[in-house]
């Protein structure tokens, strides 16, 4: 999620519910907080929000490679 907020950060998303519209950029910084949020806290969900944070900051620093530096790995 955070890989397309950062490649399409204009892009409108339609939320379910609440039935709004965000763009992209904003519905990933939203949901980050709220998984940082959640992971902080003592709420036992049993999720692994931490996970989550780590599967994003991967997600968002492959993207960043790939703008800088391509994605053919054929060179290697």
């Amino acid at each position: 999620m955070a890989a397309y907020g950062t490649v399409f950060p204009n892009n409108v998303i339609q939320l379910l519910f609440p039935p709004i519209a965000l763009r992209a950029k904003y519905f990933v910084m939203i949901y980050a907080g709220i998984e940082l949020f959640l992971g902080i806290g003592s709420f036992n969900t049993g999720v692994a929000h931490f996970a989550h944070l780590g599967g994003a900051l991967f997600g968002f620093l492959l993207i960043v490679y790939w703008q800088r530096y391509g994605n053919d790995f054929r060179r290697y």
